[in-house]
């Protein structure tokens, strides 16, 4: 019998098991660049109110909307300050954000009504709606989300 070793460079996971694996150990704090809203995410001032001005995307499964990955926040990591704040519009938000350079905000992700931690996405979701995963995971990858070893935003959390 003759075994052959292949050689298997850089793999992106395409099985929910794999995805779920490769997302453990993010955060949830994903950079935030103008390329974000070239993906399709809408704003959601909220001037006076608690909840903090947002950037969302809905998810569409058979045509019916499913999920969402919304960002909240925006926060320069050298000031503190809140970037979406103040911002009346998609275009103030694209030069507000276009304007510092390691933006990190918040990504929230939901199906239906339900928040999901990452936690719960990667540990079991996954194995719950395997298809609905796949897509929420895709949109969070592209976001390019930080480790949580490398966040400076968890490290000022943790001190």
């Amino acid at each position: 019998m003759e075994l052959r070793l292949l050689e298997i460079g850089d793999v992106t996971p395409t099985a929910p098991a794999s995805v779920a694996v490769s997302l453990r150990g993010l955060c949830g704090h994903v950079p935030l660049d103008t390329r974000v809203l070239g993906r399709g995410y809408r704003f959601f001032p909220m001037p006076g109110a608690d909840l903090p001005s947002f950037l969302v995307k809905r998810l569409h499964l058979g045509g019916r909307p499913t999920a969402a990955v919304t960002l909240l926040g925006g926060v320069d990591p050298g000031t503190g300050e809140a970037l979406l704040d103040g911002c009346p519009t998609p275009d103030a938000v694209g030069a507000a954000i276009g304007s510092v350079r390691g933006a990190l905000c918040a990504a929230r992700l939901t199906v239906g009504a339900r928040n999901l931690t990452l936690d719960e996405f990667t540990s079991t979701f996954w194995q719950q709606d395997p298809e609905v995963f796949m897509m929420i995971a895709g949109e969070f990858s592209a976001l390019a989300p930080l480790r949580q070893d490398g966040c400076e935003l968890c490290r000022h959390e943790n001190e």
